[in-house]
């Protein structure tokens, strides 16, 4: 039995077109000269459940319940909207782009997996998920 372990989470990964536009936005805000740790557009996703580390043996048991969830899900469409920053703006670490539209699919699929996830043993979050895109961290 192998302890290998990989660094996971459960995302969506974005079109090619919004990894575009959250490059021209990444742009723009260099131009305040702040500094931040910025994001690769070409690696922002949308995180529905970070697992942490996670070993190898486990990753086939993940894959099959994420197959059960996201069989009977139709498609969503969801739109970028509005920057913000965790925990707020007075004290920003992380600054993220904000997301509209059939987000309540989106909540309830990250709900979804967040219980199915606990099932199997990882930890149920205790927060409200907030759909978001990571833009960069506050150093």
């Amino acid at each position: 039995m192998s302890n290998d372990k990989i660094r996971a989470f459960i995302a969506i990964e974005l079109s090619d077109e919004a990894k575009q536009e959250i490059e021209r936005v990444i742009e723009e805000l260099k131009k305040a000269n702040v500094l931040i740790r910025w994001a690769k557009s070409k690696t922002v996703h949308l995180t529905l459940k970070f697992l942490g580390s996670v070993e190898e043996e486990k990753l086939a048991s993940i894959s099959e319940t994420l197959k059960k969830i996201t069989k009977e899900r139709t498609p969503f469409e969801i739109n970028m909207d509005g920057i913000g920053a965790f925990p707020e703006w007075s004290r920003p670490k992380v600054l993220w782009v904000g997301l509209s539209g059939d987000d309540s699919e989106v909540r309830s699929m990250a709900d979804e997996i967040g219980s199915a996830m606990a099932g199997l043993g990882f930890e149920k979050e205790n927060k409200e998920f907030r759909p978001h895109l990571t833009l960069g961290r506050v150093k």
